[in-house]
């Protein structure tokens, strides 16, 4: 068919690099080896594409398009990553120092604004072959290379090592820009995943963050340390998206599988994922030795935000395929990146005089980008023929937060006297949902579906859910002939609140019936994201001696987020609405505040045995629930006309405001034993998390107005009230 294109170059990749450093002497030796990997280069960005067709177009080859107008951003290129590795021995008194860091990834180039009209019939008979399409794209952003950096020493006495590494980071993705198409003809495909008409505007994805794995060790006959400090990559943020108006005047038919009618979108950009960290910090000797270990997993990235979304349809649309709805208007915010994992380990060993410490965090999930406004104004027809096949969806949806990242921290201290070890976690926290902004729908016409799962007209405004938080899992052991004490501290990821929902206005003004299973008439919602629920926390401590041993955990499970508010719904309708199939109501319309995240499950226990004085002490406390959100301040349902149901579980009105429910409280498990022949003491302590408050409900208001010609609100089926 027709096709104008701009779009940017891609950036390149950093290159790898690979260190090495090695010493060795009688007396006094050290080295020292430092890595970088190169960064990425930024992907180009596209120009403005201004593009229109005056005749008339029909394609019949597999991925033939009809009409083509995009700008497209180029992609970042790759960090590089890096190999840094560290070797020093000698006969008294050694070290040695490993830093290393992954490349950065560069941005995605952003994708410029689009203008684009067909005025006369576009026709396409092939597969894969959309009819019309006008879209703007940025690049997404270059990943964050990798990092390894092992550092080792060795000697008879003195001897040191530290490895310090961090994952490249990952970059944003490019912006999309505005589109504005005009359509003044009718469109129609005959393949398979062949929608008729698409504007769109999307973001970048970003670009992930490189993983880490950082390793100290050291051996000597007396003296020893080591230190590991890694950071996993932090991610880069999805790219905005834009604004996108459609004017179609003409008829859409689509014939195949997977081909929707009409579908005009903003949609942000998802945040990447965190890279993973590994840290480890491994010493001994014969007496003197320590060692610590601290890690952090990479955060994922926000997700972008999208802009509002306009379209008029002046004419009727018919799908025949499954999966094809007829009409989808949507202003998605990208979802957030996923905290990443993080492992920090240290293990100490000495014949007398050993301790370490090991200190990990989970990644941070990326908050969820915000959604413009989604309006959608029809006249005309809507038939949908097949199963989930809806008839028009207007959507203006949050983003979902990413996840936080799971932590493991342990630490282990070996000697014959005087030992100590501590290990302290947190499991990454999750990001927030993003809000939602208002969703607007107008119909003057008829809308049909015959299949399952097929609704008639769903308008929604969505706040994102909450990410959850992540298990945390710390623990300690210290093991000594004499003197010795372990402690474990940890507490679970929190989960993040849930983004608010806005207002929904829905005014119909004909018939619409719906046949399948599933398969609701008219629906118009206001629903508030969901809290993210905390993390499960899991705390130990054992502590082994002959005579004088402690052990001490603290542990509390992650907090659940609060539910987001929900907006006010106001739900028109001008004659009549038939459902035939179950679980199809007729009209509902609704506002519910988002739930609470549940609190997390906490274990703590402590192991202390000795022969003569010992003590064990267990502090733990569940995770609180999250409170639910209010709903909006009114939720209004005018009908005039009839509404008839035939299917069981299929009520005929539905008119509701629904405050969200508070999360549950996290259970606590605290233990502590303590095993000696003489002067022993143990003691827990625990406390059960508190569930959350819920939200408050608003002002309901459903009015019934018959007319001569439809006069009644009628159920047929089983458990179906009018």
């Amino acid at each position: 068919g027709v096709i104008a294109q701009s779009i940017g170059g891609g950036g390149g990749n950093g290159g790898f690099t690979v260190s090495g450093g090695l010493s060795g002497a009688g007396a006094g030796a050290g080295s020292v080896s430092v890595g970088l990997g190169g960064a990425g280069s930024g992907g180009g960005s596209a120009g403005k594409v201004t593009a229109t067709a005056n005749g008339t177009i029909l394609t019949e080859g597999f991925a033939s398009a009809g009409f083509v107008a995009q700008s497209i951003g180029g992609g970042g290129g790759s960090g590089g990553f890096t190999v840094s590795a560290d070797l020093s021995f000698a006969g008294s008194g050694t070290g040695s120092v490993t830093v290393g860091l992954g490349g950065s990834g560069a941005g995605g180039g952003d994708g410029g604004a689009v203008v684009a009209k067909t005025t006369k019939k576009v026709e396409t008979r092939g597969d894969s072959s959309i009819g019309v399409l006008a879209q703007s794209v940025g690049g997404g952003g270059g990943n964050g290379g990798f990092n390894i950096a092992p550092s080792i020493a060795g000697a008879g006495a003195g001897s040191g090592s530290i490895s310090v590494g961090i994952g490249g980071t990952g970059a944003g993705g490019g912006h999309g820009d505005t589109v504005d198409l005009v359509v003044e003809d009718d469109v129609v495909t005959h393949g398979a995943h062949s929608a008729a008409v698409v504007a769109q505007s999307i973001g970048g994805g970003g670009g992930s963050g490189g993983f880490d794995v950082t390793i100290a060790g050291t051996g000597a006959g007396k003296g020893a340390g080591s230190i590991g400090v890694g950071l996993g990559g932090r991610s880069g943020s999805g790219g905005n998206a834009n604004k996108v108006t459609s004017n179609v005047s003409g008829n859409l038919t689509t014939n195949g599988d997977g081909s929707t009618g009409l579908l005009v979108q903003s949609v942000g950009g998802g945040g990447g994922n965190g890279g993973l960290n590994l840290s480890a910090a491994i010493a001994s000797s014969k007496a003197g030795t320590g060692g610590v270990s601290v890690g952090l997993g990479g955060s994922g990235g926000s997700g972008g935000h999208s802009g509002d979304v306009e379209a008029t349809l002046t004419g009727d649309v018919v799908t025949k395929g499954k999966d094809s709805t007829g009409v989808v208007v949507q202003s998605l915010g990208g979802g957030g990146g996923n905290g990443a994992l993080n492992i920090s380990g240290t293990i100490t060993g000495a014949a007398s005089g050993s301790a370490n410490l090991s200190v990990g965090i989970g990644g941070s999930g990326g908050n969820g980008g915000q959604a413009g406004s989604a309006t959608s104004s029809i006249a005309g027809d809507v038939q949908t023929w097949a199963d989930n096949s809806g008839g028009v969806l207007v959507q203006s949806v949050g983003g979902g937060g990413g996840n936080g990242g799971i932590n493991i921290s342990g630490a282990v201290s070996l000697t014959g006297e005087g030992s100590g070890a501590v290990g302290i976690g947190v499991g990454g926290f999750g990001g927030s949902g993003g809000k939602a902004s208002t969703a607007t729908s107008t119909i003057t016409g008829d809308v049909e579906t015959h299949g399952a799962d097929s609704f008639g007209v769903l308008v929604q405004s969505v706040g994102g859910g909450g990410g959850n938080g992540a298990i945390n899992i710390s623990g300690a052991l210290s093991y000594a002939g004499k003197g010795t004490g372990a402690a474990a501290l940890g507490v679970g990821g929190f989960g993040s609140d849930g983004g608010e929902a806005a207002d929904v206005t829905s005014k119909f003004a004909g018939t619409t019936t719906t046949s399948g299973s599933r398969s609701a008439g008219l629906v118009a919602q206001s629903l508030g994201g969901g809290g993210g629920n905390g993390a499960v926390n899991v705390s130990g401590a054992v502590s082994l001696a002959k005579e004088f041993s402690g052990a001490f955990s603290i542990g509390v499970g992650g907090f659940g987020g609060k539910g987001g508010k929900a907006g006010s719904v106001t739900h028109t309708i001008e004659g009549y609405v038939q459902t035939a199939g179950a679980d199809s109501v007729g009209v509902l319309t609704q506002s519910v505040g988002g739930g609470g995240g549940n609190g997390g499950l906490n274990i703590s226990g402590d192991i202390a045995l000795f022969r003569e004085t010992n003590t064990a002490v267990t502090l733990g406390v569940g995770g609180f629930g999250g409170s639910g959100a209010d709903a909006g301040a009114l939720i209004e349902s005018k009908i005039t006309g009839g509404v008839l149901t035939l299917g069981d579980r299929s009520s005929a009105v539905l008119t509701q405001s629904v405050g969200g429910g508070g999360g549950n409280g996290g259970l606590n498990v605290s233990g502590a034993i303590d095993i000696s022949k003489e002067g022993g003491g143990a003691v827990a302590i625990g406390v059960g998390g508190f569930g959350g408050g819920g939200g408050k409900a608003g002002d309901v208001k459903s009015t019934i107005l018959a007319t001569e010609e439809h006069n009644s609100i009628t159920t047929v089926g089983r458990e179906s009230i009018a």
